[in-house]
């Protein structure tokens, strides 16, 4: 299948460093999701109930895993979203050798007053008893939490009594670590309750200046939100863009970006649990017109023109030694925009942690829970460092796990002609590899370059500026210790 319409998109850039810009690209059929960008909606409504003069509303927010990790944060180990849901397609997926979980601060609640926190979960063991999941820090002696151990999904109530000063709670999930893969899956939090806040009434969404249109080539927008009343306890937003007749990406702070020509409908939804949206429709013209017979359909797009990393499609991670053993550990302030370019740096600086001590700092993002596909084609634009023990890649990772995983680039600093492809597959610990490397006369941190991956369910291949240089057909299962898979994954996968 081929691509018509390449992407214009400026720079993924490593500094030692790695510029890029990305574009994804799915083929349709089958469009698994159908969006112009990444929108995400808060999935809890509003609560009109009025109580004693204070509002009734849902206090948990993505309490269905619907919006990947969007308001929780992880506290450390293995947490990940998983299709193991009791109701829609996602829920919380936690496990592994060591402690993990996840958590999220609730606000605005009263004082000296009785909330009642539900869930539904269960553990894939019968002898798993180490995952509790509750509230803390909301004024009471202990923890107010249940102990999971069904193995069928089953709804848990905590009922906790605020203290007398206290207006904040944390929401927690925690699993102990142990060996093998037991996992705790859990859905559908929910935390209906009074509040002290004043909750927003109305959204007015317009372009800056009153600015209602885009002309330029891949132009942007920033739009705002005035948020009503003036006086309202939380008027954070949360944007999206809906396709009409055009396309647009939008990121976390508001700013618009052009696609292709028509128009789009801009929203900002009231973060306080309101449910209050705000909408404007936005003129686009002056782009690159899309064939109407080509096969791929944008669903991902970032050009990095902001001076921030669009965190609604990007995690930054800030993670020692997270892969093979590295000897980095991943920093935030290593990830930056420059000019239009992503820019992932690495520095020789060293960093203390329990596990020892690291000599270095560097720079990795992911789509993990923000964005993955099955199928379809990714493009990355990206100029690549030079030196000994500098490895600078871009791969797909499985939601599930690892394998699988497809090796979009990968070049050894010290060999900066060699491209390396690889398809990992398999399933831990009985993993294989298939691997290619494409050794050309291209000096690949001179220049920027292309690089292309396209994934059909028999077949993946790689570009280099266009140009086909691998090709990898599925004939047949492969075995590992006389265990059959298949060598082309064909589950959902992250970059």
């Amino acid at each position: 299948m081929g691509l018509s319409r390449k992407m214009t998109s400026k720079a993924l850039a490593l500094t030692l460093v790695l510029l890029m810009s990305v574009g994804m690209l799915l083929s349709s059929p089958p469009v698994h999701i159908r969006a112009a960008g990444i929108t995400f909606n808060l999935d809890y409504e509003s609560q009109s109930d009025m109580d004693d003069g204070y509002v009734q509303r849902e206090l948990i927010r993505n309490g269905g895993f619907e919006e990947g990790l969007a308001h929780w944060t992880g506290v450390m180990g293995i947490y990940e979203v998983s299709t193991e849901a009791y109701s829609g397609e996602h829920a919380l997926s936690v496990g592994g050798d060591r402690d993990t979980g996840v958590e999220q601060p609730i606000t605005d609640l009263l004082p000296n007053t009785e909330y009642t926190l539900t869930f539904w979960a269960k553990v894939d063991d019968a002898h798993d008893d180490l995952t509790w999941i509750g509230v803390k820090n909301y004024g009471g002696l202990w923890d107010a939490s249940e102990n999971i151990r069904s193995t069928e999904y089953q709804q848990y109530t905590v009922t906790f009594t605020t203290g007398p000063e206290n207006t904040t709670a944390t929401v927690f999930v925690w699993k102990s670590g142990q060996p093998g893969s037991r996992k705790c899956y859990v859905d559908d939090f929910s935390l209906i309750g009074p509040t002290s806040g004043i909750p927003v009434s109305e959204i007015i969404v317009t372009g800056a200046n009153g600015v209602t249109e885009i002309s330029e080539m891949n132009g942007i927008l920033q739009m705002e939100a005035e948020v009503l009343p003036a006086d309202a306890t939380n008027k954070s937003v949360t944007w999206s863009v809906e396709e009409g007749s055009g396309s647009a990406t939008i990121n976390s702070d508001g700013l618009l970006t052009a696609i292709s020509n028509g128009t789009v409908t801009v929203k900002a939804t009231a973060q306080d649990g309101s449910g209050v949206e705000g909408s404007c429709v936005i003129t686009i013209s002056g782009q690159e017109e899309i064939d109407p017979n080509d096969p791929w359909v944008i669903v991902f797009r970032d050009e990095f023109n902001g001076t921030e990393i669009d965190s609604s499609k990007w995690n930054v991670e800030d993670v020692p030694s997270p892969r093979n053993n590295e000897m980095q550990w991943y920093k935030p302030d290593d990830v930056y925009i420059e000019d239009g370019n992503l820019v992932l740096r690495s520095q020789e600086r060293e960093n203390t942690y329990s596990g020892g001590t690291l000599k270095y700092t560097s720079g990795s993002v992911t789509t993990q829970n923000k964005f993955h596909l099955r199928y379809g084609k990714v493009e990355v634009r990206a100029k690549l460092p030079t030196g000994r023990g500098i490895w600078p890649a871009i791969w797909l990772n499985g939601v599930r796990s690892w394998p699988p995983e497809f090796d979009i680039l990968e070049v050894l600093g010290q060999e900066p002609n060699v491209l390396h492809t690889n398809n990992h597959w398999g399933v831990w610990p009985d993993v294989g590899q298939v691997g290619g490397d494409i050794i050309g006369l291209i000096d690949y941190s001179q220049d920027f370059h292309v690089y292309g991956f396209e994934w059909d369910p028999g077949e993946i291949r790689w570009y280099v500026d266009g140009e086909l240089v691998r090709t990898y057909t599925n004939d047949g299962k492969l075995f590992k210790n006389g265990k059959p898979f298949d060598a082309i994954s064909n589950e959902d996968m992250y970059l």
